[in-house]
């Protein structure tokens, strides 16, 4: 058993667990998402960010939980192609996430991108 495959398992009987309280559930969905979008399994991860999409609707106003779940679905609409839907979430991500908190590794691609967007 890999690294991932180690990860999901421990996610899944995670999410098990956590499944009355909202974000946690969600959190858990997302991580399992970027698992999913590394080892490549991307019917998978479309399933999962449609569902978790959902989730987060039904939240009331921004929780910490929407970040990660924007950081995640940004990267796999970007592998997958789909530029309006890249945009609209790296947008998001950016929208509900502190300077602060971004390392500026992390935070360059997408904001580079989207700003690139923007002029053309």
């Amino acid at each position: 058993m890999n690294d991932a495959q180690m990860a999901l398992s421990l996610l899944e009987k995670t999410w098990e667990k956590v499944k009355g309280n909202d974000e946690a559930l969600i959190l858990c969905r997302t991580a399992i998402a970027a698992i999913k979008i590394k080892i490549g399994d991307l019917q998978e991860t479309k399933k999962i960010i449609e569902e978790v999409d959902e989730m987060l609707e039904k939240l009331p106003g921004v929780t910490s939980v929407h970040g990660r779940f924007y950081d995640t679905s940004s990267s796999y609409y970007q592998l997958v192609g789909d530029h309006a839907a890249y945009y609209r979430e790296a947008l998001r991500y950016l929208g509900c996430t502190e300077l602060s908190d971004l390392s500026s590794n992390h935070w360059c691609p997408p904001f580079t991108n989207v700003t690139i967007y923007l002029f053309l």
